[in-house]
């Protein structure tokens, strides 16, 4: 399992600093904490971040603590 900063960092690879994805992990990581664990398969993490960086809004989202 990757950490919410994992993904923070492939983000800032892919899609730079200031892209919507981004943007939508450090908001995560502000609420959660950079060393959350995000239980979600790494593709659907993928095409999530893909989509963030789109654009479009993904208000409804919520990555759940266990």
């Amino acid at each position: 399992m990757q950490t919410l900063a994992d993904y923070r960092a492939l983000a800032v690879l892919l899609f730079g600093a200031e892209s919507g994805a981004t943007k939508f992990l450090d908001k995560k990581i502000e609420d959660q904490g950079a060393g959350e664990m995000v239980v979600a398969d790494e593709s659907q993490m993928l095409y999530l971040l893909n989509h963030l960086n789109s654009g479009e809004q993904v208000e409804h989202l919520r990555l759940d603590r266990k």
